[in-house]
């Protein structure tokens, strides 16, 4: 107090001044202490530092982020190659059931177009067979044509017969189709057909 008092006789300060005056020296001499305050309660000395605190959570979020989506990626990858493999297998085994449970239907349909392309072949044969007896006046000793699952050749005297060979489809294989002369009354010579194919296999204009 003495120090004070004579400070401010000094400075002449008046008594009305002098106790404001040591409230403001009080308030001087004790300054208010700034702090700043994050979302999660944590003070900070500075606004920078707290800008610097933010930052860097900030950061460390933004990285946690970037490894779930990658996790998320890597996953979702994962899940649409394995889709993909299970449909491809789904699909692979679809196949191979409509194709081996189709290839009998389809060799049955390939195997009669055969005996129908084979009755034409031995039809032809049978036209240039009669010719030949027509202008020999004799059936021919010899007479040779061959497909590429058939063979054409005489048989006997008065016939000429179509035997299919390994290249035909099964149920061909080893049959045959002939075509013997018989006497028309009053007409003259023609063909007839018979056949020892499965019945599902003889042409259509060739007898059962």
């Amino acid at each position: 107090p003495q120090k004070r008092n004579a400070y401010d006789d000094q400075l002449g300060l008046t008594a009305g001044l002098r106790g404001d005056y040591y409230v403001a020296i009080q308030a001087q001499a004790e300054p208010k202490k700034q702090t700043f305050v994050d979302v999660t309660g944590r003070e900070y000395g500075s606004e920078e530092a707290l800008r610097n605190a933010q930052q860097a959570r900030y950061n460390q979020m933004a990285a946690e982020l970037e490894d779930w989506e990658k996790g998320l990626t890597a996953r979702d990858h994962l899940l649409s190659s394995g889709r993909a493999m299970l449909f491809l297998g789904m699909l692979a085994l679809a196949l191979a059931i409509a194709f081996f449970s189709g290839k009998p239907f389809y060799d049955d349909y390939r195997a009669k177009q055969q005996s129908e392309e084979a009755y034409v072949a031995l039809s032809n044969a049978g036209n240039e067979v009669m010719s030949l007896i027509r202008s020999n006046k004799v059936f021919p000793s010899s007479y040779s044509n061959d497909g590429e699952y058939y063979h054409i050749g005489v048989e006997g005297d008065n016939a000429i017969k179509l035997s299919f060979n390994q290249n035909a489809y099964n149920g061909l294989q080893g049959s045959s189709i002939t075509f013997e002369l018989y006497q028309i009354p009053n007409a003259g010579v023609d063909w007839r057909c018979h056949s020892d194919l499965p019945e599902e296999y003889i042409p259509v204009r060739c007898p059962k």
